[in-house]
């Protein structure tokens, strides 16, 4: 029988044999010698690349990838493989071409168009990403790793509410911690303190054990004032995870301000060993001994928090306040000053300033300082009593009764919000009326006291 052409052993209605053509080989390739060698199957090895990757043999899997590139072309399996080999070496731009690669090959193919978009996220090309993850998401319906990556691009372009709207598409797809987190930081981004509490109360009732959450939320709680709150979510993530800095941070903090100076450093000292270098750690550290009196101690602990993080105004900020205890008062200021320059519309730093010139006898400069500070915080009356205070001291008692009427004013209108004044600030103000010989038209003391 002719070649190409197969007898199948059936009859047509004659009894005839029926004739049909036989499937045609794949094309032949040959060889220098002349020889026909039949082509290669580029997934032939597809299977044992597979063993190789899970079991993450990833020489073997690259010298297999190796081997295969000089037989013949690769698929689209093999393509995907060294692309996640390339990423995982660190050569994003490298893992960018085998997937776009992989992409011509097999354009329906859902991993790699996902990891296609992957890649493009890590190299910062986020507009990009956004619409590879778009094409991803035709080919993969209700995949929650789309819909969060497409927030995440969405949160980077500025996109917030897109963003949001996607990261509660991929919530809906699974209950995931990362999507929880990322729609979060949204909300506490835009300072919607209510809206990311409620994301993370929904992430705690999913994800109980995790400590990052609990912390989160925590100092969300601990933030809007709720301490109580705030103190159980962080004793339940010292609970899963006892050597969390960032927990252990929140928690100490906590401590140190209700006094307990002791347990604070306890719980520093036991998460030290796991950051050494941290710098809020150190700066809290340092605190924790200043409310111990322990100074000299303070200053150490708050200098390395300086060397750790230079850019840092907290312990510059710290760093004068404690020199000021120290009655030294030119090293109070130079530290002041470097936090002012880092911070400077910060209130509280001139006030510093202000004590430090006062106590240098720069009684004008002072001045100077604490009218800047009223100036940025327009609600709070200490910076006007203290004003009026220095003014008393050197004799110039019409300033002196000006600052301390416009004391009594921001402290009438700071009640009324609802605050409660500081007794001893209130004892302060009541001997600055007595020396001054007024007749005081705000009563300083609370209502309790009154009564």
């Amino acid at each position: 029988m002719a070649s190409g052409l197969e007898r199948l052993g059936e009859c047509d209605e004659g009894g005839r044999d029926i004739i049909r053509p036989a499937p045609r080989d794949p094309p032949a390739l040959r060889t220098s010698s002349g020889s026909i060698q039949a082509p290669l199957n580029p997934d032939r090895h597809n299977w044992l690349l597979h063993l190789l990757y899970v079991r993450e043999e990833r020489g073997q899997c690259g010298c297999l990838i190796a081997e295969q590139s000089r037989g013949s072309r690769l698929s689209a399996f093999t393509l995907l493989v060294q692309a996640l080999l390339l990423r995982a070496e660190g050569d994003a731009a490298g893992s960018l071409d085998a997937l776009r690669a992989g992409v011509e090959l097999s354009p329906r193919s859902p991993e790699l168009a996902k990891q296609f978009a992957r890649s493009l996220l890590l190299l910062g090309r986020h507009s990009a990403a956004k619409e590879a993850y778009h094409t991803a998401s035709t080919l993969c319906q209700g995949d929650w790793e789309v819909h969060h990556y497409q927030g995440v691009c969405c949160a980077q372009l500025g996109e917030i509410e897109q963003a949001k709207v996607h990261l509660a598409s991929a919530l809906r797809c699974g209950a995931r911690a990362p999507s929880y987190d990322a729609l979060g930081r949204l909300y506490i981004l835009a300072e919607d303190t209510e809206g990311a509490l409620q994301v993370y109360r929904r992430a705690v009732a999913s994800h109980p054990e995790d400590a990052e959450m609990l912390t989160t939320l925590g100092l969300l709680y601990l933030q809007a004032g709720s301490y109580q709150r705030a103190f159980e979510n962080l004793g339940n993530a010292l609970v899963f995870d006892p050597s969390n800095h960032r927990t252990v941070l929140a928690a100490g903090s906590l401590m140190q301000k209700h006094g307990d100076h002791a347990v604070a450093l306890s719980k520093y000292r036991a998460a030290a060993h796991t950051a050494p270098e941290s710098a809020p750690m150190w700066n809290n550290i340092g605190m924790a001994f200043t409310g111990q009196g322990k100074l000299l101690a303070a200053v150490s602990c708050l200098k390395r928090a300086h060397y750790l993080s230079p850019f840092d105004p907290q312990p510059l900020y710290n760093l004068a306040l404690v020199h000021l205890s120290l009655r030294q008062p030119a090293s109070a200021y130079n530290f002041a000053w470097a936090a002012r320059s880092l911070r400077p519309q910060h209130s509280a730093t001139y006030g510093l300033l202000a004590i430090a010139l006062a106590q240098l006898d720069d009684v004008g400069n002072a001045c100077r300082a604490y009218e800047r500070a009223m100036k940025l915080d327009s609600g709070n009356p200490a910076f006007a009593l203290n004003l009026a205070m220095l003014l008393h001291r050197n004799g110039d008692r019409a300033a002196a009764i000006t600052a301390h009427h416009e004391a009594e004013r921001r402290a009438g209108a700071f009640r009324e919000a609802g605050g409660e004044l500081d007794p001893e600030l209130a004892d302060v103000a009541h001997k600055l009326v007595n020396a001054l010989h007024l007749r005081s038209v705000f009563v300083w003391s609370s209502s309790e006291s009154k009564s």
